[in-house]
Order: C-alpha cells, then structure tokens, then sequence
C-alpha cells in the first residue's frame, strides 16, 4: 500500500516562542561544507543576479576566493543556530503569465516566480546537502 503525506497526520505544539506552530521535525545534527564543497556548490548560483544582492554576482565571482571562508561560515553557522539574517529572507517576486495570451488583469494566471539573493541561495542549497545523511 503506497502512503501519500496527506495520510500521515502531524500533531505539533504550538511554540511559546513565537506565533507559529512548532515544527514536528528536529534536525539536529549537521554535516558542515568545507571550502572545497562551498566551492562547487556556490559557482552556479552565482550566474545570475537579484536586484536585492548588494554585490553584483560578476564581480562576487572575481572574489569568490577571497570571500570562500567567510562564505562557508555562513553557511555552516545558520543552521547549527537556527538563524537566518533577515536580509537572507527577503526575495524579489516577479509574476508570470502561465500562458501567453491570458488575462493579465487575473491573479490566477500567474506563476509567482521568487528570485533570491545570491547568498540565499547558497545557503539553502548547502542547508539540503548538510542535512542529507552521511552513509
């Protein structure tokens, strides 16, 4: 019998530390990057940039190995402490028409497409191999 996440129900506690529910899943051991694996994780988010970067990616890549360890210890900080610099949180939201030709005046016809800053992404990218479990 195959389970769907819709069969399996989650009773979480509300936090007394903030207004939203706590999270039923604690993560609490994480694997680190290391410089090198910083190194090959952050080169393909770095072709594009966002209006909210406060450095442009062309020039980010020209000091990517100047920058490598302070970048690194971003990432190896926010999730062992569980905090993410507001600034990180923020995204560039640029909707989308889903078909060519629709009503433009209709909310339901777009794609929210989000574009994060250059670091966000990384982190969220070394946050998902972090969390992998190492066999």
């Amino acid at each position: 019998m195959q389970r769907s996440l819709s069969d399996k129900q989650i009773n979480a506690e509300p936090s007394p530390y903030s207004d939203d529910p706590a999270c039923p899943v604690e993560l609490c051991q994480f694997n680190g990057v290391t410089e090198e694996e910083m190194r090959a994780l952050a080169f393909k988010p770095m072709s594009k940039s966002c209006n909210l970067d406060s450095v442009p990616s062309i020039i980010l890549k020209g000091c990517f190995g100047k920058l490598l360890l302070i970048i690194t210890q971003i990432v190896n900080v926010s999730p062992s402490t569980g905090v993410m610099p507001e600034a990180l949180k923020l995204a560039e939201l640029n909707p989308t028409l889903k078909k060519f030709g629709a009503d433009h005046e209709e909310y339901p016809n777009f794609w929210p497409i989000s574009n994060l800053p250059m670091i966000s992404k990384v982190v969220e990218k070394a946050d998902a191999v972090m969390s992998l479990p190492t066999v």
